[in-house]
């Protein structure tokens, strides 16, 4: 699974530890909840103790109904993460970049990494908190 992978990515850094995957609460599921330990400056100055992952391996690029529901997670946690990654195997499709444009009026950060950033990373083997940067940047473009 998508999920399992993306966490062991992860817990495989010491700057990153899995708080949670598959978490279930009333209103919400979380896929992958992360405790962003990171003395990197870059990191440390987005304000994101707390990092969200939402994992997506499907057949048919996400598209902007699944990212409104993402974002809307992220504000719900605002007070303890600015910092979302959605990671769809498959890619966007149009919409959900228009959506996150008009998104970059609140103070979160949703990333959008399709299998290319993933392979990018697996490829290059860069330390995570680099590649992470790096996707957050080219977010923010």
């Amino acid at each position: 699974m998508l999920e399992e992978a993306i966490t062991r990515l992860f817990a495989s850094e010491d700057c990153f530890k899995i708080a949670s995957t598959r978490l279930n609460n009333e209103d919400e599921e979380l896929d992958i909840t992360i405790q962003n330990n990171s003395h990197a400056p870059f990191l440390m100055s987005l304000g994101s103790p707390v990092i969200l992952l939402e994992c997506k391996n499907w057949s048919k690029p996400v598209g902007s109904s699944e990212i409104r529901d993402f974002e809307s997670k992220l504000r719900n946690h605002s007070n303890l993460c600015r910092l979302g990654l959605f990671i769809a195997l498959n890619g966007f499709s149009d919409s959900s970049g228009s959506f996150l444009k008009r998104m970059g009026r609140g103070e979160q950060i949703l990333v959008q990494i399709c299998g290319d950033g993933i392979r990018e990373y697996l490829l290059k083997a860069d330390k995570l908190e680099d590649w992470l940067q790096d996707m957050v940047g080219k977010s923010l473009t």
